[in-house]
């Protein structure tokens, strides 16, 4: 029988390394939806209460100090947008019923923050994300069909810093085939006014 020897973790440095490298595996590790999962009902999920669909009148009674200000871009009318603390909200235009398609929480952190409780944080409130990982820089996790212009909430996360630089996290519910339309019908309009 060949002989194995084994090291002692050190009390200091083993344990950490350890903690460490399972916090690392747990948050990089790609998470898809497979065995016949379905991915995340995006339609249910709210940022701060805000949900994509709901309209600014919706909005407005739900928050009366909510304070909503009318999107003009070349004397056309866009949408609406609104902020609630660190909140952003992006309504479209009256014509698409002035709904939601995307909110926004960013947050900014000036030193490097620990991912992990917020990750967990997130996971209680969303559920197990359809997709997780890493990328260079950023952690990355996506909760719905997060493939083309499908309805997602996604988040990321700056974990690597460069010199002042401070580490911004982002949470964004969207739903990008309502933004295209309602791009498409400012673009449309803007294209019918020209001579």
């Amino acid at each position: 029988m060949q002989n194995i020897k084994i090291r002692p973790i050190h009390p200091r440095r083993g344990y950490w390394k350890l903690g460490a490298a399972l916090v690392v595996m747990f948050l990089t590790a790609p998470v898809t939806p497979g065995h016949g999962a379905e991915a995340t009902d995006v339609d249910k999920l709210d940022i701060d209460g805000f949900r994509l669909g709901m309209t600014v009148e919706e909005a407005a009674e739900k928050w009366p100090d909510l304070k909503i200000r009318e999107v003009v871009r070349e004397k056309a009318h866009v949408g609406f947008q609104a902020h609630r603390s660190e909140v952003h909200v992006s309504f479209t235009s009256k014509e698409l019923g002035s709904k939601v398609f995307q909110v926004q929480l960013v947050r900014v952190f000036h030193e490097k923050p620990n991912s992990f409780p917020i990750y967990q944080r997130l996971k209680r409130k969303y559920g197990r994300p359809d997709y997780g990982g890493r990328q260079m820089m950023n952690i990355n996790a996506c909760w719905g069909k997060c493939y083309g212009d499908n309805k997602r909430l996604e988040f990321s996360m700056s974990i690597v810093g460069f010199g002042n630089k401070p580490f911004p996290m982002t949470l964004t519910l969207s739903d990008r085939r309502l933004e295209k339309e309602n791009y498409n019908l400012f673009k449309a309009r803007a294209k019918a006014k020209k001579p």
